[in-house]
C-alpha cells in the first residue's frame, strides 16, 4: 500500500505542477475527505469495493497538488514574491535580536511591521555592512 501511495503523491506532484492548481481546492478536498473516510473505514465490509483505498488515493493525490501548489506560491496575491521586491520599498521594522557583528556585518532578526504603509508580518534577517555601520541599532 504505501508504494501506492508514494505514486499517488508523484501523481499529485505531476498534477499540481502542469496543470497550476491553486493550494486552497485541494487543502479544502482533503478536509472533506477525511472525515468521509473515517466513516468509510468504519463500515467497510471485506468484500466489495474498496472505497478506503479510493478515498485514501484521492487524499494522497490531493496533498501533492497541495505541496506543489504551496512551493509555486500559485494562489495567494500577498505572498512575498509577489510585492515587487525589486524595486524600493519602505519597510517598517521592529528589531528583536541582535546578533555578535563581526569585520564584515552586524547582524539582526527584525519583525516586520509593515511594507509601504500596509499592514505586514514576518521575519527578516537584517545585515548592514561593518564599513557603513557607524551606531548600533537598538530595539
Amino acid at each position: 500500500m504505501s508504494i501506492k501511495l508514494t505514486l499517488c503523491v508523484i501523481l499529485g506532484i505531476v498534477v499540481g505542477f502542469y496543470f497550476e492548481v491553486a493550494p486552497l481546492l485541494p487543502l479544502v478536498s482533503m478536509f472533506v475527505l477525511l472525515p468521509v473516510l473515517y466513516r468509510v473505514s468504519k463500515k467497510q465490509q471485506r468484500e466489495g469495493f474498496p472505497y478506503f483505498e479510493v478515498l485514501t488515493s484521492l487524499i494522497t493525490i490531493c496533498l501533492g497538488v497541495f505541496v506543489v501548489g504551496i512551493s509555486m506560491n500559485r494562489g495567494m496575491s500577498q505572498h512575498y514574491p509577489k510585492q515587487g521586491l525589486n524595486q524600493e520599498k519602505v519597510w517598517h521594522l521592529k528589531v528583536r535580536e541582535v546578533y555578535k557583528p563581526n569585520a564584515y556585518s552586524h547582524p539582526y532578526i527584525a519583525q516586520i511591521i509593515a511594507l509601504d504603509g500596509d499592514v505586514a508580518s514576518g521575519k527578516l534577517l537584517f545585515q548592514s555592512l561593518g564599513a557603513l555601520h557607524f551606531k548600533g541599532i537598538t530595539g
